[in-house]
């Protein structure tokens, strides 16, 4: 069964569906998450070495703004290290020339 190339074909397609229909979900989740990014009022470098203490994206606010059934996921995933890291780096390169390509799209 696992040989057979019609079925390699078939498991193929209903992973880039799997995956399309995830991006597509995350796409709609945070089409807006800049608006709630808190730009920091300091300097880049002193904002780096206190972002510890700094809050840089209005969690409350955004859940406030987002379907019910959403609210569980998004609620557990904004506490995650790489939501966290994924808003350091938006902060981090916002005015910057140089930006890191792969956050060029967001």
């Amino acid at each position: 069964m696992w040989e057979n190339p019609d079925f390699q074909g078939a498991i193929f397609q209903l992973n880039i569906h799997v995956r399309e229909v995830f991006a597509n979900r995350f796409t709609q989740m945070f089409a807006d998450y800049e608006v709630f990014v808190i730009q920091p009022s300091q300097d880049k470098e002193s904002w780096f070495t206190n972002r510890e203490q700094m809050q840089n994206y209005d969690k409350a606010s955004f859940l406030s703004d987002q379907p019910e059934p959403y609210l569980p996921f998004l609620s557990r995933f904004l506490e995650t290290q790489m939501f966290a890291s994924f808003i350091d780096n938006k902060i981090m390169c916002h005015d910057d020339d140089d930006k890191d390509p792969h956050f060029t799209c967001f």
